[in-house]
């Protein structure tokens, strides 16, 4: 199992130094964390594949902090640039407590895999991570470390990046401030053996 994570801490506009811009121009990062570099649409970072290619199986997870209205930060799971951005993404959305997960196509949502609200878990606090996960064709979400809602499947991604997400809703305030991907499966194409950087 390899993991990589990243503390967003410098200014990098958008996010380049280990990651590729997948969908929309990207996220950035302030000293207080990453968010979204432009407001249109849901810009999407990934891990660098020159750095290192996940296996099909993997997580992703951030941790959110400074927590705004109407903002929508989350995290992807088999992610790539093609045709203006296609994978799967979970985003918490700040004003309603609600978490979606969705599949991307040609940069646009193509299918709503899922809808938790209040009934199925608690608004986050300062400091929660949710996670993403994908094994197989079965995708699960957590927060925290503990599994909400139920397993959902979908079968039409099969390869690709874990990464960051994040529309710009209003304030553009939330940020993601650590984000983590694991290789469930371990055994990708490494190119650099450091696992770990602090921004």
């Amino acid at each position: 199992m390899t993991t990589k994570t990243e503390t967003f801490t410098s200014t990098e506009n958008p996010l380049s130094t280990n990651w590729d811009t997948a969908q929309n121009a990207g996220c950035k990062s302030t000293a207080t964390g990453a968010n979204a570099s432009t407001s249109a649409g849901f810009p999407v970072s990934i891990w660098k594949t020159s750095d290192y290619t996940f296996n099909a199986d993997q997580d992703s997870e951030v941790t959110i902090n400074a927590i705004g209205a109407f903002d929508y930060a989350g995290c992807v799971v088999r992610y790539a640039a093609t045709g203006g951005g296609v994978g799967y993404m979970l985003h918490y959305e700040s004003d309603s407590t609600r978490l979606y997960l969705r599949r991307f196509s040609a940069g646009a949502s193509a299918a709503q895999l899922a809808l938790l609200t209040s009934a199925d878990f608690s608004a986050l606090a300062n400091g929660d991570r949710i996670k993403l996960s994908i094994s197989g064709t079965t995708l699960k979400i957590y927060k925290n470390g503990a599994q909400v809602g139920t397993d959902y499947t979908d079968g039409n991604v099969s390869s690709g990046q874990p990464g960051v997400a994040y529309q710009n809703g209003n304030s553009n305030v939330t940020r993601i401030t650590v984000w983590t991907g694991t290789d469930a499966a371990g055994g990708g194409a490494a190119f650099n053996p450091v696992a770990v950087w602090f921004a």
